[in-house]
């Protein structure tokens, strides 16, 4: 299975429950809050190179209660980084404890290269997982998952992505770059 996403930076304009009007009528779950802070691991020779079809990603993943701050689970994940952008084979599971999760991956050798700080807000549509995610930094996203399987033609998956996108009617731009490429840009200076 791979993971195919889209993302969609808001305009300054529209806040979080606006954004939350115009898509209720698309959700078919209820809405949950998370508060997520990813420390993001690449290996030694990744640090200072574009990510490219191939790499690899470490992430550790604390979810906290958004309204106590209390840990609610740690996760591990490996994105192996696809063909595509936003696209990407993904292995997750939750571990015991983040703290020692970190420090394994530096001990194999993984360097810690950025974190992201974000309020997440996730539902589901007929078709897809959409989070409306806060990213510290950056500001508001909103985001489409979906898990599809290794020969799904990803390309018209992110097209139809889009058109569900343009028909929100919603004021942003579309966002090519993950989160953490995106805040590790920001700290060099790049756009």
């Amino acid at each position: 299975m791979i993971e195919i996403e889209v993302k969609f930076k808001l305009s300054a304009n529209i806040t979080r429950d606006k954004l939350i009007t115009v898509l209720e009528s698309h959700l078919v779950v209820p809405i949950s809050i998370k508060h997520q802070i990813d420390t993001v691991f690449l290996l030694p020779e990744q640090v200072d190179a574009p990510i490219v079809p191939g790499s690899k990603i470490m992430r550790v993943r604390d979810v906290l209660d958004p309204k106590t701050g209390e840990l609610q689970q740690s996760l591990m994940t490996l994105k192996v980084e696809g063909q595509a952008k936003l696209v990407s084979d993904e292995y997750e599971f939750a571990v015991d404890d983040g703290n020692m999760a970190r420090q394994m991956l530096t001990a194999l050798g993984w360097q810690e290269v950025v974190t992201v700080d974000k309020v997440r807000l996730e539902s589901k549509t007929e078709d897809y997982t959409i989070c409306v995610d806060e990213v510290a930094g950056l500001g508001l996203f909103i985001e489409l998952e979906v898990l599809a399987e290794d020969d799904a033609n990803t390309d018209n998956v992110q097209q139809q992505m889009h058109s569900f996108l343009k028909s929100l009617n919603i004021d942003g731009e579309l966002w090519k770059t993950p989160y953490d490429t995106s805040i590790r840009n920001l700290r060099k200076g790049v756009s």
